[in-house]
């Protein structure tokens, strides 16, 4: 049984801008992306626990729900603690709070997992994303915040920056 609870609505209008593409070429090719999915991590200034990775994508295939594989070392919090993936479309730094620094826009429209942490060191979790060609090229930000007992009550964790494509 999955500790995946809601998918949130979104906190405030989502427009999502169309990738631009270079005059004369398309955005996409044969109703799917143009390119690869891309990924990486990121820890504004390191003061945030460095347990979050993205393990595949984020990808979009025609026809089918893609996704963005992510797997994250919960070994230090308490099972059953609340956790809420922020998934953005903007990244920041320089705002450092006492569970950590805010690495996702909180400016921007964000997309928020609700998750229950079980008893496993790597849990992984795979947000879907929904077939659609205008996603393409767009760059997505996620940051775990994670509601626990230690001295600040959260604990911010790295951020993650993935652009969809296909594979």
């Amino acid at each position: 049984m999955s500790n995946l609870l809601v998918l949130a609505s979104l906190l405030t209008p989502l427009a999502i801008p169309s990738p631009v593409a270079p005059p004369g070429q398309a955005t996409t090719l044969g109703g799917g992306c143009q390119s690869q999915f891309t990924s990486s991590e990121y820890n504004g200034s390191g003061v945030n626990p460095d347990i979050l990775d993205s393990a595949f994508g984020p990808f979009i295939v025609p026809g089918f729900t893609g996704s963005w594989d992510t797997c994250t070392d919960f070994s230090a919090f308490t099972p059953g603690s609340l956790a809420i993936l922020a998934v953005g479309f903007g990244a920041t730094s320089g705002i450092v709070l006492d569970g950590g620094e805010i690495l996702v826009d909180p400016t921007l429209p964000t997309i928020n997992y609700f998750y229950f942490i079980g008893g496993a060191e790597l849990e992984c979790l795979s947000p879907g994303i929904t077939y659609d060609p205008v996603l393409c090229g767009l760059d997505v930000y996620a940051q775990w915040v994670i509601f626990d007992g230690l001295p600040a009550g959260y604990t911010l964790t790295n951020a993650i920056h993935g652009t969809i494509g296909s594979v």
